[in-house]
């Protein structure tokens, strides 16, 4: 069995402190029992005494930790710090969460909130959201397609973004989470972030990421969703590096724009002479591991020519991750594309030839059904259960 998650709660979290006295938040029991009987652990932190001892005497069923002595479990390892969560409003709060890679909560509900805790936490205003995020992370288990693209390269998708061929409860959930990914929707866009960061805590190799990126958008701003989800990756894995690694640096038609065939015999070709690698990171990529989030992967080019430009670097490992893929049930799934790259890669002058091209590349993809399932079950833990 899966080790089950585990959720510390500062003390401020729980309790507003008035005048040395401590008033609830909300009914404590109730919702550490509720959030107990989704197979989550549950611990409180706090370095005031007082409380410590309060909370002893009442939540006997509830580890209670001083500050100090969580860090110093973490430290030792007496604890695992693996599919882990803190909440808490203050800035220290944040602080332990990120050298301890522990996935951050900022809480609403409290009174009184650290600088750096506003600015970098993921913000929950109620108690009732938080047990709707927590059903989020525990529901997420499998990601929906792996491809090996080369012996540097691979691309993971974290859902199935294929709308038209499924039960309105998965429909409203990929519509609603496009509406997040290319107009800046606001609904379900929590729900998204809570998935994506628990299928990354629960992928292994993601917490070995040296840099972090988001793929560039057709235009020549990049794509503000993609970078704070970027962000949240990267201050999981406890990276400070937010400098992006490619920049588009000449507009593009959109893909939409064009037919399939137009976009399949152009390939990654009509991408490489419009990014670059930032210079910023010249010298700096070589045998790293590098991870690069977009939205969509439809037939990979946009992949594509990000991993031809990436592993001319010299990088040891690049990890793709899309929210999405869409799939067509016949003819192209993904079309491999190596071509060879001469000039300056952290300029605007690269030249760029196609040396082979393979199709059918995404027929060695392997996928998990599964994940489709575990996106109905959104719908049903923000809308109620219900038949399709």
């Amino acid at each position: 069995m899966d080790q089950s998650w585990t959720i510390y709660f500062a003390g401020r979290s729980l309790f507003y402190v008035e005048a040395d006295k401590y008033r609830p938040c909300f009914d404590i029991v109730n919702i550490l029992d509720t959030i107990k009987s989704l197979n989550i652990g549950v611990s409180i932190v706090t370095h005031d005494l007082n409380l410590k001892n309060y909370l002893k005497e009442n939540l006997k069923d509830v580890q209670v930790y001083g500050r100090k002595e969580l860090r110093h479990s973490f430290k030792d390892k007496t604890i695992s710090n693996t599919k882990s969560v803190f909440i808490g409003p203050s800035d220290d709060d944040l602080f332990i969460s990120a050298s301890y890679k522990l996935l951050y909560i900022n809480p609403g509900w409290s009174h009184e909130h650290g600088p750096k805790a506003e600015q970098y936490g993921i913000k929950i205003r109620r108690v009732e959201q938080l047990i709707s995020m927590l059903k989020i992370l525990v529901n997420q288990h499998k990601w929906f397609y792996k491809l090996k693209i080369s012996e540097k390269s691979e691309l993971i998708s974290l859902m199935s973004a294929n709308s038209y061929v499924v039960g309105k409860k998965e429909k409203d959930v990929l519509d609603h989470f496009q509406e997040v990914l290319k107009r800046r929707g606001i609904v379900y866009k929590d729900a998204l972030t809570f998935h994506l960061l628990s299928g990354m805590m629960q992928y292994e190799e993601l917490y070995d990421i040296d840099y972090w990126g988001a793929m560039p958008s057709s235009g020549m701003e990049p794509s503000d969703i993609l970078v704070e989800f970027k962000d949240r990756c990267r201050y999981l894995t406890g990276k400070k590096t937010k400098a992006p690694i490619l920049i588009r640096y000449r507009k593009i038609i959109k893909s939409h724009s064009l037919s399939k065939d137009e976009r399949l015999k152009l390939g990654a070709g009509r991408l490489l002479d419009s990014v670059k690698i930032n210079p910023y990171y010249e010298g700096k990529l070589k045998d790293k591991t590098i991870c690069i989030i977009d939205d969509y992967v439809t037939n990979g080019a946009t992949t594509e020519m990000a991993r031809n430009l990436l592993e001319k670097t010299g990088v040891k490992k690049i990890i793709f991750i899309s929210l999405g893929r869409f799939l067509s049930n016949y003819g192209v799934t993904y079309q491999k594309e190596d071509y060879q790259i001469d000039g300056n890669i952290y300029g605007e002058n690269h030249k760029y030839s196609r040396k082979e091209i393979d199709s059918s590349y995404g027929t060695n993809a392997i996928k998990e059904d599964e994940a489709k399932n575990e996106v109905k079950e959104i719908y049903d833990i923000l809308n109620g259960t219900g038949d399709e």
